[in-house]
């Protein structure tokens, strides 16, 4: 684990979708106080099942997405998983593994509480920002449903 030193990339940190709109000054704060860790390729970040209170940024790097030891999908530098935890409280949906040495932003429930406390619009729009995520991985789950065909749901 460790936390960022250093200036922040700013036009990097500008383009992850849970933090669109916040302006420079609330991205250098925000960088200062979220813990950052490092982890080798094949470790496994997020367990299926566990309770969970975080979400993660990728920093850089590469991971899958696993249910069921089926990979659901690859996410890349600048997406971000876990956000359901913060939303639902309820047990991880999915392993996530890295694939590469990779560098993740933790944002925990303790970090949006005090963001909350601070600067209550920074906080509302990383929560909306989350919201809009969540939104997206839904119609994208909806449309490949739809792919597979009509659902006849109850019907033999």
């Amino acid at each position: 684990m460790e936390l960022p030193r250093g200036e922040p990339d700013l036009s990097f940190l500008r383009q992850v979708p849970v933090l669109g709109g916040l302006g420079d000054a609330e991205l250098s704060r925000l960088w200062l106080d979220i813990e950052v860790h490092r982890h080798g390729p094949g470790s496994r970040l997020v367990t299926e099942g566990e309770l969970g209170n975080e979400m993660f940024v990728l920093l850089q790097g590469e991971v899958a997405v696993k249910s069921g030891g089926a990979t659901l999908r690859t996410l890349n530098t600048g997406d971000c998983f876990g956000e359901m935890s913060l939303i639902d409280i309820q047990p991880r949906s999915a392993s996530v593994e890295a694939l590469t040495e990779v560098r993740v932003m933790v944002v925990g429930l303790d970090d949006l509480s005090r963001i909350f406390r601070a600067d209550l619009e920074t906080y509302t729009l990383i929560a909306l920002n989350i919201a809009r995520e969540l939104s997206r991985r839904l119609r994208q789950a909806n449309a490949r449903l739809a792919a597979l065909g009509e659902p006849r749901f109850g019907v033999p």
